[in-house]
């Protein structure tokens, strides 16, 4: 039986903008079925959201 493959995103509250390479790689990540957490605080997380 397979395991879902969960990825958990956070990051500091300085970052606002996602870089274009970690933007591809999240989407690679959820056309593969990944399950993504997201934290909830400014910055990098808000940025994911």
């Amino acid at each position: 039986m397979s395991h879902p493959s969960i990825v958990f995103v956070a990051g500091s509250r300085q970052i606002s903008r996602l870089p274009a390479e970690v933007k591809t790689r999240l989407d690679t990540m959820v056309q593969k079925g990944f399950q993504i957490l997201v934290g909830d605080a400014n910055g990098a997380d808000k940025a994911v959201q």
